[in-house]
Formats: C-alpha cells, sequence, structure tokens
C-alpha cells in the first residue's frame, strides 16, 4: 500500500517540477530586472533612498514568492501522515496553485464556492486526492478540447460530514465504464498508471474514514468525496 501511495504521488511529481520551473521564471526575470535597474541608477546618480527601498522591496517580494513555491512542493512530499488543523478553502487554493500551470495553459477557470471551514483531518493526503481529482479533468479537457473550460468545487455539510464536490465540464465518463476507475491500474489513458483515482479511494476511505463517487452530471463530471469533520479535538 504504501509503495502504491508512493507511485501515485510520483505519477504527478513531474507535472509539479513543470508548474515550479512556470512559476520561478517570472519572480527571476523581476530580480534580475530591479538588480540592474539598482546598478544601472548608482551609476547614474539618481538612486535616492525611496527609490532603492522600493527596487529592494520588490527584490523581496519576488524571493519571497519563490521560498514559498519551494515549501509548498516539499509539503507534499512530507511523508508525515498526520492529523491536523486545516482549512478547505485555503488547501484547494494552494492545490490549485501547485497545478497552476497546466490549469492556465490550458485556460482553465476555477471556481471556488466554498467558505473558510476548518477540519481536522490528513491534509496531505486531501491535496493528493484533490490533484489527482484535477489532473482527471485537465486529461480530458486536453483531449476534447473543451470550451469554456470549468472545474467547480462545491460543499455541504451533512451529519456531522464535509462533503466536497469537484465537478468538470469535461463531457462526462463513459456510462459503460464509469463503475471501473476506481479500480487498481483501470485507465484510459495510454500513458496513465490507473492509481490516482484508485489511491484516491484507498486514502478516502482508510485514512479519511470516508467515502469518495462519481456520476455523470451537467456535461461533465462530479466527484463527491465526504469525511468526517465535526470530532475536532480539544485545542
Amino acid at each position: 500500500d504504501n509503495i502504491l501511495i508512493q507511485q501515485s504521488k510520483q505519477a504527478i511529481i513531474g507535472e509539479m517540477f513543470e508548474n515550479i520551473t512556470h512559476q520561478w521564471k517570472q519572480p527571476l526575470n523581476l530580480i534580475s530586472m530591479l538588480s540592474a535597474n539598482i546598478r544601472i541608477d548608482k551609476e547614474f546618480g539618481t538612486l535616492d533612498d525611496d527609490k532603492l527601498n522600493e527596487l529592494l522591496e520588490g527584490i523581496e517580494d519576488s524571493s519571497s514568492h519563490l521560498s514559498q513555491t519551494v515549501e509548498d512542493f516539499r509539503n507534499f512530499l512530507n511523508d508525515d501522515n498526520i492529523k491536523e488543523y486545516f482549512k478547505i478553502k485555503s488547501t484547494i487554493e494552494q492545490t490549485v496553485k501547485l497545478l497552476s500551470s497546466r490549469i492556465n495553459n490550458n485556460s482553465v477557470k476555477i471556481i471556488i464556492n466554498i467558505d473558510e471551514i476548518e477540519v481536522y483531518s490528513f491534509k496531505n493526503n486531501l491535496i493528493q486526492v484533490i490533484m489527482n481529482l484535477i489532473g482527471n479533468s485537465l486529461d480530458i479537457i486536453e483531449i476534447d478540447k473543451v470550451e469554456n473550460k470549468t472545474i467547480t468545487f462545491n460543499y455541504e455539510i451533512e451529519n456531522g460530514n464535509f462533503i466536497l464536490y469537484v465537478d468538470d465540464n469535461a463531457g462526462g465518463i463513459d456510462e459503460n465504464i464509469i463503475d471501473s476507475i476506481f479500480d487498481k491500474y483501470f485507465t484510459t489513458k495510454s500513458n496513465g498508471t490507473g492509481l490516482g483515482l484508485y489511491m484516491s479511494r484507498k486514502i478516502v476511505q482508510e485514512s479519511m474514514d470516508g467515502a469518495i463517487s462519481v456520476t455523470n452530471k451537467n456535461g461533465g463530471v462530479s466527484f463527491k468525496l465526504s469525511f468526517p469533520y465535526k470530532s475536532l479535538p480539544a485545542r
């Protein structure tokens, strides 16, 4: 099981490296430009304290962005499987950022209709599941050239469970195979491992005491992920 979890993670690490490269280009270029401005202004004697502080602040902001990108990636690779308090909306936003390069390249609009609700669960596991669900939608969107591409997050709370819906408008899944998509090694992709959705279900069921299912809905698919959230320990 641990080996399968690692294989599932490795399947999306390549995408994340590509995303990190994309995210680093702009701040690195900005740091280079601001440093050049400092040098030029110094040579021409036009570098006063206010301008120097403004340019240095830009460098510091860009450096902070680079550091945060590395930290996000490191946190995802962290094997510490511990329960913790975290906010669902912020976690989804963090996950979207990890895949932002691929999302932006496909002009996909991400809609997060979620309040800042705090839960007590396995944050990294949830990130991995959400990444798999987004990746699954992006695979279909890329193949079928969907117009007005969207991935939408909605939620509800029912009987002490937090229920997360991840919907897309990518045309849905063939009804002949929809009951098999969570099976181990089942894939319709030529380069797929068949582990992403299988491990998503395993993580949700076994580590989060929850459930995951999928239906066709409104011209796309709707993944339903539920897990307990009310049984929070005393802080």
